[in-house]
């Protein structure tokens, strides 16, 4: 191989991963939350703990370790 086609397939190579790169950001995106939803959580840390608590109490939810 010379230069010239070595270097194009690399050019190519990089556009590739680029392209697999930004397919890989758009998937992560479902995953991540948003900062609007971080600010809400924030906001009403309590409100969202008493009602983990109130399920817990009206389930009667027990915690059970698993034996290591």
């Amino acid at each position: 191989m010379d230069k010239d086609e070595k270097i194009k397939e690399m050019e190519e190579q990089i556009s590739n991963l680029e392209t697999e790169l930004q397919a890989t950001k758009e998937h992560l995106k479902k995953y991540t939350a948003p900062s609007y939803k971080k600010e809400y959580y924030e906001k009403n840390k309590d409100v969202i703990k008493e009602r983990h608590n109130k399920y817990k109490n009206n389930t009667n939810y027990k915690l059970t370790q698993l034996e290591q």
